[in-house]
């Protein structure tokens, strides 16, 4: 997985690493919640290579060739480029889906209705469709809008954050995130340029 990111920043590809790692353990005390390493704005902006703003137009269930597992491409409809270079749509996979009367799918990864607005953090990877989810479920901003009011709403449902640097394991649960669309934007846009520079 080394080559989703820089080789330079070591550090980023621990702290990718270890969130993938941490998404396969369950812990029955925290109810069943996905246990994961907290990935805030800064992290999500360091283990990303494209970030977008759009909506959902659509969902395609599918059983990859190689595997057989089921897989779900959601394709959207981008209004905002953020970092990278995308076309007027895009496609991103996900683990799981509905095939053949059953669901199927990772706890705490994100979930998606057609018609509603997001803001996605995602990254490249060789296998089709080359665009995937950079940290499950806190990948995905839902963009809400109320009248003149415009905010942006982070699920951490069903999510259990490890405590960093204390033994024995301690976990914790975050609250939802909801922010203003602009104060969010204008921290987005100053973190792309303070960590990725020129790569927009």
């Amino acid at each position: 997985m080394n080559y989703l990111l820089p080789a330079s920043r070591t550090r980023v590809r621990w702290g990718f690493a270890a969130l993938l790692v941490m998404t396969l353990i369950s812990f029955t005390s925290v109810a069943s919640a996905t246990v994961m390493r907290f990935a805030d704005l800064i992290m999500l902006v360091e283990i990303s290579d494209t970030i977008v703003q759009g909506k959902v137009v659509k969902e395609t269930f599918l059983k990859e060739k190689d595997s057989g597992d089921v897989v779900t491409r959601t394709e959207i409809e981008v209004s905002r480029t953020f970092l990278g270079k995308t076309q007027k749509t895009i496609v991103f996979q996900q683990w799981g889906g509905i095939m053949d009367g059953r669901t199927s799918g990772v706890p705490g990864d994100a979930r998606f209705e057609i018609g509603e607005e997001v803001v996605l953090f995602l990254h490249t990877a060789k296998k089709e469709p080359g665009l995937f989810l950079s940290a499950l479920g806190q990948s995905k901003y839902r963009v809400i809008r109320d009248g003149k009011n415009v905010n942006v709403w982070r699920n951490l449902d069903d999510m259990a954050f490890l405590v960093e640097g204390v033994t024995p394991t301690k976990l914790q649960a975050k609250e939802d995130e909801r922010l203003g669309y602009d104060s969010f934007v204008a921290e987005l846009e100053s973190l792309i340029a303070a960590v990725k520079g020129d790569s927009k």
